[in-house]
């Protein structure tokens, strides 16, 4: 086993194991039923775990796309009006999705200082905690593993993706127990249908790791942690690859316009998600 996965193992709080197998299986483990995050106190748990979810608890869905071309000014609307049923119920969860460069981020920003933060919660995509990961061997993070040995890190990128972006939620219910909505940069169900699918059909993810990814998703993660609604930026591939360029983020120099134009794709294809 590599120091860096040691590192990776450590950080998401999963015991070391010799075995590939049982590495996995604890992977599984952990993702099932959130049992190693030491952050999670009482309240937490009766925010997000214990109280049901039913279709009592959210905004009357039929006028409402599951992927939505909502203006600007009807997200705004949305977010200064609606208000839980009761404080039993988990906050409505938007998540906003679009290609690397979309915008995503200067849009939460722009939407942070329009609402009222004890009611609506930014979360934004944990891209901190994935460079911060690094391999003292070689000093590369874990996002430019990811993008420089796909074949080799999709697997644990993406496992931790999956962990990260619920922890970032469950800290945002922590810290914001009578927020009303939270929104989101990005979803563990994007993850999922867009980025993981394309991992498949590279074969960046063997069958086995992909069977043990899947099987995160059970009906109860599902439940808590998928979006009410998506909001995709629908923004031309070459103004994303240029904002790419300008932003200079570490990892990202190897996309380029085909990788863009796939996940572009992948998004059109899963309109309905």
């Amino acid at each position: 086993m590599s120091d860096f996965f040691k590192y990776i193992c450590l950080s998401l709080g999963i015991p070391l194991q010799e075995s590939k197998e049982d590495r996995i299986k604890h992977f599984v483990q952990y993702s099932q039923v959130l049992s190693h995050s030491k952050r999670r106190s009482n309240l937490l748990r009766k925010s997000i775990v214990d109280f049901p979810i039913d279709s009592s608890t959210k905004p009357n869905t039929q006028t409402m796309d599951k992927f939505g071309d909502w203006s600007y000014q009807t997200l705004v609307d949305f977010c200064k009006t609606y208000t839980k049923p009761s404080k039993t119920c988990r906050p409505w969860i938007i998540s906003i999705d679009g290609n690397i460069g979309a915008g995503k981020t200067t849009l939460l920003q722009k939407l942070q200082r329009e609402v009222d933060p004890k009611r609506v919660v930014v979360v934004y995509e944990p891209v901190q905690k994935w460079t911060e990961m690094k391999d003292m061997t070689d000093e590369m993070s874990l996002l430019q593993k990811y993008y420089t040995y796909p074949h080799m890190y999709s697997f644990m990128f993406q496992t931790v993706i999956f962990q990260t972006i619920i922890q970032s939620i469950e800290e945002a219910i922590e810290n914001h127990p009578d927020c009303d909505i939270i929104l989101c940069e990005r979803s563990i169900k994007s993850s999922r249908n867009v980025f993981c699918k394309m991992l498949v059909e590279d074969q960046c993810m063997t069958s086995f790791e992909h069977t043990v990814y899947e099987s995160f998703f059970t009906p109860r993660i599902c439940e808590l942690y998928y979006p009410d609604h998506t909001i995709w930026l629908d923004v031309p591939v070459k103004t994303c690859l240029e904002r790419i360029i300008s932003r200079a983020r570490e990892g990202e120099k190897v996309i380029n316009l085909d990788y863009l134009q796939r996940i572009e794709s992948l998004y059109l294809q899963e309109r309905t998600f």
